[in-house]
């Protein structure tokens, strides 16, 4: 009898024992509360287009030419079409060819390059449209903008124009798809401008080489002219961004401002 009842006394606390530890180690996943309702997003910048297309409409004249670029920004794909009109680059061919029989004297590039500027740029108002566009849709600020610029003219392939000068004007690279130093550092600097942005023009004798100025806030490597910081921008290739003077052209004294000047009526 005794025997029996510790038996049983021994049962009880057993099951008594595993309801407590099941109580304590119970790993059953319980009912969670419904989840919320995801709240409607709110708009923002990001969802603006990435691609424009001229207003200007389609190819109207004999030489027209619609020329369409993608290239890559903050990881995204962004796209621009612009026309291109006969008349301009008929009209370059023969600034280039009035430039090239000019005798060099001291002075020629300077010259070469304000008077390109001032001729050209009435003709890049579609390229700035596409710019600006860019810049208010996904509210860019003017680093920003200055940089989505920048690596669109870095995309366009580097090579050195077979003519005498060795230049383009932006109208003849937009359409050939490629040009040098000067030539992109050019249509570089007058976007900018066109944009709002004070830029400018830097050569290197030394260097044998162009780049382009811009003065906004940023950090990096800059030359200063009347109070106002530019900071280097190379547009030959890309990966480099506002503020990198690339290795092996790395001295600042080499390198000078160029005034090319401003088109009628832009200050």
């Amino acid at each position: 009898a005794l025997r029996g009842a510790a038996v049983g006394l021994l049962l009880c606390f057993a099951v008594a024992l595993q309801l407590v530890l099941g109580a304590l180690l119970d790993t059953e996943p319980r009912p969670e509360p419904p989840p919320r309702p995801a709240p409607t997003p709110a708009p923002v910048a990001g969802d603006a287009p990435r691609s424009w297309r001229s207003p200007v409409g389609a190819i109207r004249a004999d030489g027209d030419r619609l020329v369409a670029y993608e290239w890559e920004y903050a990881r995204a794909e962004w796209e621009a079409e612009w026309l291109v009109l006969g008349d301009w680059l008929r009209d370059a061919e023969a600034e280039l060819e009035r430039l090239e029989a000019r005798p060099y004297r001291p002075g020629f590039w300077a010259r070469t390059y304000r008077e390109l500027a001032v001729s050209v740029d009435p003709r890049l108002e579609q390229v700035a449209q596409a710019f600006s566009t860019f810049a208010t849709g996904h509210r860019l600020s003017e680093l920003e903008v200055a940089t989505l610029a920048l690596r669109f003219v870095q995309s366009v392939r580097y090579r050195i124009p077979g003519n005498r000068l060795g230049l383009l004007t932006p109208a003849q690279m937009l359409v050939r798809r490629y040009g040098d130093c000067d030539t992109k550092s050019l249509l570089y600097v007058l976007l900018l401008r066109r944009l709002g942005i004070e830029a400018d023009l830097f050569v290197s004798t030394r260097y044998r080489h162009a780049m382009a100025g811009v003065s906004l806030t940023t950090t990096g490597d800059y030359k200063q002219r009347a109070g106002r910081r530019y900071y280097f921008a190379e547009t030959t290739n890309l990966g480099f961004r506002i503020g990198t003077l690339p290795r092996g052209v790395r001295n600042r004294s080499h390198w000078r401002f160029v005034d090319i000047g401003r088109a009628p009526g832009r200050s």
